[in-house]
């Protein structure tokens, strides 16, 4: 307990009365502050907290407990209860409040379910999960009205599959002889020519116009 009497001068507490006063207000507003501080650690909500207190704890928070439950589950709902309450009525409560209760027991299985429109929802939960009192207690303050949900105990198991892609790339570098190219040129403008005369020869045949004739031309030379 803070005393601010015991921090002065005594001639101040025996001579004044108006500092006796002050005196006083100080020792109200410091210890207040102090009970304040030391109260911390003993939060119902905190590490040191008294399983105990528990049920009162939900109470306070706006569930009210109905049965004996798991320590560790109920610890966990009620780190969550107020934004399971605040999204009551929604799959988003009902996820919340399954994962709390999943991480409290210490399983890493995800939560996998089903919907049937207007009329259920189905949980499916590892069977690891064997209390499950207050998982349906607590549905009766989230599930959307109308609606009732089902637990599906289920054994998952889960693999990881890779996919790899390889990319390759491959660049071909040529060198051609000139000399060759050049060649293959001059061979392919002689193969078009005679193609050429091959076409008009046959046009020619079709349309039944002239002959065929051998030709030489000799330069005269000398004489008659």
């Amino acid at each position: 307990m803070i005393r601010l009497q015991d921090l002065v001068p005594n001639v101040y507490y025996e001579k004044s009365r108006d500092f006796q006063f002050i005196g006083r207000l100080f020792d109200i507003v410091l210890n207040s502050v102090k009970t304040n501080s030391d109260t911390l650690y003993n939060l119902p909500s905190g590490k040191n907290k008294d399983e105990r207190l528990l049920n009162l704890l939900a109470f306070t928070l706006g569930f009210q407990p109905k049965h004996h439950y798991n320590s560790k589950q109920l610890e966990a709902i009620c780190s969550v209860l107020p934004l399971v309450i605040k999204n009551k009525g929604s799959l988003n409560a009902i996820i919340i409040a399954t994962n709390a209760i999943l991480h409290a027991e210490g399983l890493t299985q995800s939560l996998s379910y089903s919907i049937a429109p207007r009329e259920s929802i189905t949980l499916y939960l590892p069977t690891q999960l064997s209390d499950l009192t207050l998982l349906s207690d607590l549905m009766n303050y989230i599930l959307p009205a109308g609606l009732y949900c089902n637990f599906v105990k289920e054994i998952s198991k889960v693999t990881n599959v890779e996919t790899k892609i390889g990319v390759k790339s491959e660049v071909i570098i040529s060198k051609e002889n000139p000399y060759y190219y050049n060649k293959l040129l001059k061979a392919n403008e002689v193969t078009k020519y005679r193609k050429n005369l091959i076409d008009d020869k046959t046009t020619d045949e079709k349309e039944g116009q002239g002959v065929l004739m051998n030709m030489e031309i000799e330069k005269a030379t000398g004489g008659n």
